[in-house]
């Protein structure tokens, strides 16, 4: 195996398959990622294609409550070592015990519906902080009708860039401007409306949007 070398995407395309065997609910997006939506929170499986060959499952949530120019990774999680990274001979081999890891190790549960307010609780515990999980847990405590834990995040927020010497970036910058109009909206009691708008609009910017529209049609 040359050790310098990434999977292509013609390698990676059965893996893949082997996923979307799994979940089927669950929605190619782009190239190499699979996700699954529950408003506000989208949950995704990357396979990163790394330089020996192999390939690694990385499981992570977006929050999209929370503007990203970049779309977002929060609470990024890897399987055990046995199986943290592996060739398509190995993928062959292991892969009954790749989803048993899954199942067993990754939050939120890939077996179950993801549930918003769970989600925000364990987020707070597994939080390090930093600026952007302040931020992200800011717009989701919003979107949940948390209020005081909106304000509380967005006070933490602004802190945590204050010790990095403020904003770093245009980022950061979008982001203390993002959470000073959600002040305005719970000001203004126009949160949800708001919110309910900022999703659909991440929907669809990261290319997510077609695939609620499909699970709706499937509903009628």
């Amino acid at each position: 195996m040359n050790k310098h070398k990434r999977l292509s995407l013609r390698e990676l395309a059965p893996i893949i398959a082997d996923y979307q065997r799994v979940f089927p609910h669950w929605q190619k997006v782009g190239k190499d990622t699979l996700c699954r939506v529950e408003d506000p929170i989208a949950q995704c499986l990357w396979l990163d294609r790394l330089r020996t060959g192999e390939y690694r499952p990385t499981f992570s949530l977006q929050i999209l409550t929370a503007p990203s120019a970049t779309g977002s990774a929060e609470l990024c999680q890897l399987l055990p070592s046995r199986v943290r990274s592996l060739t398509p001979a190995a993928h062959k081999r292991l892969f009954e015990e790749v989803i048993a890891a899954i199942k067993h190790d990754i939050f939120p549960p890939v077996d179950k519906a993801l549930d918003p307010y769970e989600i925000f609780t364990q987020y707070e515990k597994m939080a390090v902080p930093k600026a952007y999980e302040a931020y992200a847990l800011a717009t989701f405590a919003a979107y949940l009708g948390q209020h005081e834990k909106c304000v509380f995040w967005k006070k933490r927020f602004a802190e945590l860039l204050v010790q990095l010497g403020g904003p770093r970036d245009e980022h950061d910058q979008r982001a203390q401007d993002f959470l000073e109009e959600l002040i305005a909206w719970l000001s203004s009691g126009c949160t949800t409306e708001q919110l309910d708008a900022v999703v659909k609009q991440e929907k669809i910017r990261r290319g997510l949007w077609k695939h609620e529209v499909r699970i709706d049609d499937a509903r009628r």
